[in-house]
């Protein structure tokens, strides 16, 4: 399966998603859809819009908007619900790859300092940051509003003599926010990502 970050799309409103394989649970996958494209340079980079042409799995509005500025990638959302439509969840996953998922020195940023290869589920937070001591680098991930973030490790397989072995290869992460069912709603969102030395 191709691997890359700011993939997206809706889900259903319950039910734990996977952080590394969630896409056979969505409703819409953004990368399915025919968007509109629209590129502009900036001071310091560039921006490029995404526009849904029509109305899809219950959203009236879709917009996609990314910024490229130095050491930082930006994406904000633009969603409007159509009338009646069910509640829903909006999720975009990153795929970061660092050195190596083990040992003390690589970890997530939590106070249990869960491990790069490790699987979990926090909510309600608004960042998360990857921090490879090893090569002295921070991935630092944010997003707005509050919202779920899952991770988990993405890994191939590979024959040694020992035999079959996983390896690591990098981090998934799922950032998940509920769209509520409220009348004529319309939700703004944002994820970045800003990589840094230690």
């Amino acid at each position: 399966m191709r691997r890359g970050s700011l993939m997206d799309g809706l889900f259903p409103a319950a039910g734990p998603l996977d952080a590394v394989a969630p896409w056979g649970q969505a409703r819409l996958v953004l990368g399915r859809v025919r968007l509109r494209p629209r590129v502009a340079p900036t001071a310091a980079g560039v921006v490029v819009t995404l526009t849904a042409g029509r109305a899809e799995a219950g959203l009236d509005r879709l917009e996609k908007q990314v910024l490229v500025e130095g050491g930082c990638i930006e994406a904000r959302y633009r969603l409007r619900a159509s009338p009646g439509a069910p509640p829903g969840r909006w999720a975009v996953q990153w795929n970061l790859a660092l050195t190596a998922g083990g040992g003390g020195d690589r970890y997530l940023a939590l106070p249990d300092r869960p491990p790069l290869s490790s699987s979990g589920r926090r909510s309600d937070l608004t960042s998360l940051t990857l921090v490879d001591e090893w090569v002295g680098l921070e991935a630092s991930l944010e997003w707005s509003p509050r919202a779920e973030i899952a991770w988990g490790p993405v890994e191939t397989v590979s024959v040694s003599e020992a035999g079959f072995e996983r390896i690591y290869q990098g981090t998934a992460l799922l950032v998940t926010w509920p769209l509520g069912a409220v009348s004529s709603p319309e939700w703004e969102l944002t994820t970045s990502l800003t990589v840094t030395a230690r």
